[in-house]
């Protein structure tokens, strides 16, 4: 009975120490840290709010009047994926497989496309380049000439 009463205290330390450092690897102070490489969280000009998308996706995305999308980053089972759209749309199909979120990124069309204000705060959108010229040149042609004193032969016809 005294080693039970002596023992019991003991017994209790070891398992509330060893419970402790049991638990000490999986505190929750480790997780944030390595699921925010793969949340879509980007931030910057033009980066909008991340949009939960509980269905699964895909999901078709419009910008507002006044803006195209540039780029967006779409969270899909445990990997995220960040698209350049070039050149910038008005619609989006994000097609992520378990698509869990998603977050675009816009630019601005300017004070005469929709929105005079900018109030998205996105940068404005590249002017398209020129269409590319082309030009066609035709092969050099060369001539010989006949040499001088040479009769030029005439095709004969019987008939």
């Amino acid at each position: 009975m005294r080693w039970k009463q002596k023992a019991a205290p003991l017994v209790a330390a070891a398992l509330t120490a060893g419970m402790g450092l049991a638990y000490a690897g999986t505190s929750g102070a480790d997780v944030p840290a390595q699921q925010s490489d793969v949340v879509c969280n980007e931030s910057g000009d033009g980066w909008q709010e991340k949009i939960d998308t509980p269905g699964g996706g895909p999901a078709t995305v419009s910008a507002p009047p006044g803006y195209l999308i540039t780029a967006y980053c779409a969270k899909g089972g445990a990997d995220k994926e960040i698209v350049t759209v070039d050149p910038p749309q008005e619609t989006v199909t994000i097609g992520a497989e378990n698509l869990s979120h998603y977050q675009i990124k816009l630019c601005w069309l300017g004070p005469d496309g929709g929105d005079p204000t900018n109030s998205l705060n996105a940068p404005e959108c590249p002017e398209e380049p020129p269409p590319p010229t082309t030009t066609t040149t035709a092969p050099p042609t060369t001539l010989t000439p006949e040499p001088a004193g040479a009769v030029a032969a005439t095709p004969q016809f019987t008939g």
